[in-house]
């Protein structure tokens, strides 16, 4: 790791969104003739912790959403751009791409297999949910600032998708992705990862990743809860 990055905070930050990407990449862009157990754990580890960083972005994404009722509900100054800001990167980075790889590049697998098919049709049903209430908060973003009622419905909008969605990633992470590599072996397995980096490519461009994460910073900051120590409770 370069000394000049860690020498600032968002430097560093920036430097691991890029590394979490880097990784993604390295391992699908190994040679077939890799075939060593390393390897393939090494494979299986990758696209696993590509999905782990994206689920990151969300949760953080429901943080700044959080936040920012906060600062409305309390009276205090909410900058304008910080809701619209992380409902479109939900919008763009999570709903047109990672659920969408979700939905057709793995999902099937299982659903062929004949796995986790009730699981994986709530999956389906809450990402359609999802969708809507992000566009729910969209839309009341803007004048839940001046109007009570509207604040009261966007409190209860993001309450709502906040909950779905802990309880959505933590049934895939817990339940439906570390069972992927057991269902569709080796060989698939590296060609979901290989799909899934082309996807991102064609949809996102270069960096995705580590684009996405530093707009999530800057949001942050100006909400003041970039620091994390911050959520350390004072006990």
């Amino acid at each position: 790791m370069p000394e000049d990055i860690l020498s600032s905070r968002r430097g560093f930050l920036v430097w691991s969104g890029t590394a979490c990407a880097g990784l993604f990449l390295s391992g699908c862009s190994r040679s077939k003739d890799e075939g060593s157990r390393d390897a393939g754990h090494s494979r299986k580890a990758v696209l696993s912790e590509d999905i782990l960083c994206e689920h990151g972005v969300l949760q953080r994404s429901i943080l700044i959403m959080e936040a920012s009722v906060r600062r409305l509900d309390a009276h205090m100054g909410l900058p304008p751009e910080a809701l619209p800001g992380a409902v479109e990167i939900i919008q763009t980075y999570l709903e047109d791409f990672h659920q969408r790889k979700e939905e057709e590049e793995i999902f099937p697998y299982f659903e062929k297999a004949g796995k986790f098919n009730e699981l994986i049709a709530v999956l389906r049903n809450q990402h359609q949910a999802g969708r809507r209430m992000t566009e729910i908060i969209q839309n009341l973003a803007a004048s839940a600032i001046r109007d009570s009622e509207k604040r009261r419905k966007l409190d209860i909008a993001v309450n709502r998708f906040a909950y779905m969605y802990r309880v959505h990633t933590s049934r895939e992470d817990t339940v439906l992705f570390p069972a992927l590599y057991q269902v569709v072996g080796p060989r698939e397995y590296e060609k979901i990862a290989e799909d899934c980096r082309k996807r991102q490519q064609q949809l996102l461009g270069e960096n995705a990743f580590a684009r996405v994460i530093e707009k999530t910073l800057k949001i942050e900051e100006l909400l003041s809860i970039q620091d994390l120590e911050t959520s350390t409770p004072d006990f």
